[in-house]
């Protein structure tokens, strides 16, 4: 660890804020991944009760089609606003997004924040 005086605790927030948003980052990029993995064929779920509802071809044009006309960036959270209403209309029953329990699916629900006074 670095002597105190060479970083502020404003520094040392700065950097644990970057680290809590990329956390989000890349959890919604692990969702966004695997939905399209399933949805275009890619990634192969073990459950057989995960079936798609529908196929869209060409495979290159899944990302347009859950983007639409207007959107450049696709929201996965809050889980159950976002996620699990998407996996409704492209997965039988939302499957494997809801097959998670009312636990773990409030837990996803909202990001987190506790305020530091600054």
């Amino acid at each position: 660890m670095l002597p105190k005086h060479l970083i502020s605790d404003f520094g040392i927030i700065q950097g644990y804020t970057g680290l809590y948003l990329d956390l989000f980052t890349e959890f919604e990029g692990l969702i966004e991944n695997l939905f399209i993995g399933i949805l275009s064929g890619t990634v192969t779920p073990n459950n057989a009760s995960i079936k798609r509802k529908l196929t869209i071809k060409p495979v290159s044009e899944i990302e347009s089609v859950l983007l639409g006309e207007m959107r450049t960036y696709l929201n996965w959270l809050p889980y159950p606003d976002q996620t699990i209403k998407r996996a409704n209309i492209y997965f039988d029953g939302g499957k494997p997004f809801t097959l998670l329990n009312d636990i773990e699916k409030s837990k996803n629900k909202y990001p987190r924040r506790k305020r530091t006074g600054y």
